[in-house]
């Protein structure tokens, strides 16, 4: 069931934005409406389980006029009992609220100790840099992000509308890049059980010096790149290469730290290897 209500999350710069950049700011706004609502449905208790992938949003209509993504949710019938009672529109609303917390709290505008009902990781910080990517690379843009509900048949009625300038969201990204390098943060993995595929491990040599190249991994529910692999547990490493069926053919389902520099994703370190999974037939 798609929701009637919308959010809209308009970049309002004059230069193009990057494919990539784009990708993963509304992939990393996915992530925090997710963990929102997540929040929401356990009365207000911020854990560490991991997320439900049920809780989702949608694009559902993308304009052109400096880039306008419409957003909206869509519920299964398995998510829990409060996400089907509450109203979307209430929901989008409640987030904004969020949405706007955040930004004070990364400028500093929002002290730590009114912020206590929610427990920011490292994933948090690393999806606040990547959602507001697109107008921080800009000298001059806005982010906006508005909500409207239909109202009868044929009317909408605008319930949220927010706007930041550059040097807010870049005082903003900043600020979660700090976070990120002061490394103030739980022994603990920043994303479980997600899929990663390898497409080279450290068996050929450079050319330059004839040191071994590192391991490289690609998760594309993090970054759509390849990245270089550090494994804490050298038996998760030998298991991985021990495998009689090429490696890379192969999946695997880990957890894992993501290493940033300036809080873009240079690094995993794999903290746990938990299943493999055979390539998929064509």
């Amino acid at each position: 069931m798609i929701s009637d209500a919308r959010m809209s999350l308009q970049f309002d710069v004059e230069e193009p934005i990057e494919l990539v950049d784009l990708t993963l700011s509304l992939g990393s706004f996915g992530n925090q409406y997710q963990r929102f609502v997540e929040w929401k449905t356990r009365n207000g208790k911020n854990t560490d389980d991991d997320l439900n992938d049920k809780i989702k949003l949608y694009v559902t209509k993308i304009e052109s006029n400096c880039i306008i993504t419409e957003l909206a949710a869509y519920a299964q019938t398995t998510l829990p009992v409060l996400h089907h009672a509450i109203e979307y529109g209430k929901i989008y609303k409640e987030f904004s609220t969020y949405f706007r917390s955040a930004i004070n709290y990364f400028t500093g505008e929002l002290t730590p100790q009114k912020w206590e009902w929610w427990k920011f990781q490292k994933r948090d910080c690393i999806d606040w840099t990547q959602v507001l990517a697109p107008v921080t690379k800009r000298k001059r843009g806005r982010l906006n992000l508005s909500v409207v509900e239909h109202v009868g048949k044929d009317s909408t009625k605008r319930i949220v509308d927010l706007s930041f300038d550059t040097p807010e969201l870049v005082a903003a990204q900043q600020g979660a890049i700090k976070q990120i390098e002061e490394g103030q943060f739980k022994e603990m993995a920043d994303y479980k059980m997600v899929l990663m595929h390898m497409p080279q491990m450290h068996q050929r040599k450079t050319k330059k010096d004839g040191k071994t190249s590192p391991d490289l991994g690609i998760i594309e529910s993090i970054f759509p790149k390849e990245l270089p692999v550090f494994w804490l547990s050298d038996m998760d490493a030998q298991r991985v290469k021990g495998q009689t069926e090429s490696p890379f053919k192969l999946n695997y389902v880990v957890d894992v730290n993501v290493q940033t520099v300036a809080g873009a994703p240079r690094a995993y370190r794999i903290l746990k290897l938990r299943d493999i999974l055979p390539e998929l037939e064509q």
